[in-house]
């Protein structure tokens, strides 16, 4: 086979020198990744003993890091002690405001399941979030890697499992509890106010002096104390009430001087615990681990009542003499109400447990308005009770947070599809084809440029054989294409990414698509709609409300990449 003589190095490569220029012109990122490590600590795991376990995943991370040869630490965010089936952690979010900073563009986590355990939120994530970001995302065990072509093959798969195993293990950890508290142990949890936890027997029993106030809290509601007498009075005797009594214990003074002194609502409390007649009463509220659910209290009819646990209290013959008393005290106060001033009943209160007071943080509650039939308010519990809100009244009209509520709602849903619409206008745009072709131009000249110097690189052993190369020079060439191969690789893996951008459309995830394809259009705030969006509300006087929505942060990024995409095509 007939061959001509090698040209320099610099000869050889020209082409593919102007074709690395053409690909700076195009794509401009950093030479080095800015990593953000990321590490958890499962919830679920038993008493946190493994805690150290954080710092082998760090570890970890930091040993791949520095084999690389394009990256550089940033931060470490490390989540101790909270589930991975939510994504509700202070360092996972901080790390997520970096992003949108501009200070990280990389992830790095051990594997898959420390970013999170929830199948759906954390495909967002990878698959959604971070390209919007033009994040990298690795899982170096899972042998993940965002930016290879292949990179969404397996992941879905192990994140399934992931949410299968979390879920498994709820089931497991709901059951042995059960099995637990029908043993008559009570090994979690705070004990009730009369009663203190012995953890060498683990159960309850009787504290003599606060057992003594809940004997006589029965007694005087019996002899026919009203609720706020029975507290005015205690509290006027100077004892303490249940939070004050508890911080006192355990030397809290910080928290004991803002603990809550004696109301009705606490000796309401006592009166109707059934715990007080010596059985154990567990899941009032919450959910299993799995169930990503917001906290609130369940229905009686899902509780776990277990008789005879401990010492009673109170004996079950006054005990069921007082729940007489408060429900008939309760139904004669609405039936008067009704009857005497012809008002319509209270309305459904949409908003149980997301609404919470923004100065004292108590729930808040609907109230007949003292003017007018059929008025209501919110207010917040605590305006009589709390030190912050008895000269500022935490309260709004009904309407008017129904109607505020709704307006987010529906403005969150208008600019969702806005954004969705522009960014798919954007992509169909002639400037847009332009670069879609321009793109894939060079990366045809990359691809052909990595044939012929693996063309080259096949000859080399020809013509070191033949004597055409010396023994160095057939080390060296074979070094250096090696090298320009890597290269290349990188350039094409850089712009198949950037050119999906230009190729795909932006979606939604599915379930907030759902979402607003259900509901769009309606005039009326239902509580199916508020289920859906609301995840806090908090009002404040003046009539001020902040409302927070599942989806807000979901909206803000695709807000972000809408407005990249219009700066791009217009040239900005």
């Amino acid at each position: 086979m007939a061959r001509k003589s090698r040209k320099s190095f610099s000869q050889a490569n020209s082409s593919y020198n102007m074709t690395s220029l053409a690909a700076s012109e195009i794509i401009k990122k950093p030479r080095y990744y800015k990593v953000g490590i990321y590490a958890r600590l499962s919830f679920e795991s038993e008493m946190n003993k493994e805690r150290d376990t954080v710092d082998t995943q760090i570890s970890f991370i930091k040993d791949y890091i520095a084999r690389q040869d394009d990256m550089e630490i940033y931060d470490v965010y490390a989540d101790i002690s909270l589930t991975g089936t939510n994504f509700n952690r202070p360092e996972f979010n901080r790390m997520i405001e970096d992003i949108k900073s501009g200070k990280i563009n990389t992830i790095i986590t051990k594997d898959l399941s420390r970013l999170g355990r929830n199948y759906i939120e954390s495909g967002t994530y990878i698959e959604r979030i971070f390209p919007m970001f033009n994040v990298r995302y690795i899982a170096i065990t899972d042998d993940f890697d965002s930016i290879r072509p292949d990179a969404d093959i397996t992941m879905p798969l192990k994140n399934i499992v992931n949410e299968y195993y979390s879920k498994d293990l709820s089931d497991k950890v709901w059951t042995a509890f059960r099995s637990i508290w029908k043993s008559g142990l009570y090994v979690c949890g705070r004990p009730p106010y009369g009663y203190k936890k012995n953890r060498e027997k683990k159960c309850l029993e009787i504290d003599e002096y606060a057992a003594q106030v809940v004997k006589r809290i029965f007694s005087m509601y019996l002899n026919g104390m009203k609720l706020a007498e029975i507290a005015r009075t205690l509290k006027n005797e100077g004892i303490l009430s249940p939070s004050q009594y508890r911080y006192f214990n355990i030397g809290d003074k910080e928290k004991f001087d803002k603990a809550k002194d004696w109301y009705y609502v606490q000796v309401k409390d006592i009166l109707k615990d059934q715990q007080y007649v010596g059985d154990s009463v567990h899941g009032k509220s919450g959910g299993k681990l799995g169930e990503h659910r917001t906290k609130r209290r369940n229905d009686k009819a899902d509780w776990i009542i277990i008789p005879d646990t401990h010492e009673a209290i109170v004996s079950r013959e006054e005990f069921a003499i007082v729940q007489k008393m408060i429900s008939d005290s309760t139904k004669q106060f609405n039936d008067a109400i009704n009857r005497g001033r012809q008002k319509s009943p209270v309305p459904k209160n949409k908003f149980v447990g997301k609404c919470t007071c923004g100065q004292c943080g108590s729930r808040v509650f609907i109230k007949r308005k003292d003017t007018g039939k059929s008025e209501f308010y919110y207010y917040c519990a605590g305006e009589k009770s709390s030190v912050l809100c008895r000269d500022r009244h935490v309260k709004i009209p009904y309407e008017d947070l129904d109607r505020s509520v709704f307006s987010v709602i529906k403005k969150h849903m208008q600019i969702c599809i806005e954004k969705i619409s522009l960014i798919q206008k954007l992509n169909a745009t002639d400037s847009a084809n332009i670069q879609y072709k321009v793109l894939n131009r060079q990366l045809d000249k990359l691809r052909n440029e990595r044939k012929r110097i693996i063309s080259r690189g096949k000859g080399l052993y020809e013509d070191y054989k033949d004597k055409f190369i010396t023994a160095e020079e057939y080390v060296q060439f074979q070094k250096e294409y090696k090298k320009q191969i890597e290269d290349i690789d990188r350039q094409i893996t850089e712009y198949e990414n950037h050119i999906n951008k230009y190729r795909r459309d932006f979606h939604l995830d599915e379930s907030w698509e759902s979402i607003i394809a259900k509901f769009q259009g309606k005039r009326i705030l239902t509580q199916e709609i508020v289920d859906a969006f609301v995840s806090e509300i908090k009002i404040y006087p003046d009539k001020n409300i902040e409302v927070k929505l599942y989806y807000d942060d979901m909206l803000d990024q695709l807000v972000s990449i809408a407005d990249v995409r219009e700066a791009e095509c217009n040239g900005r």
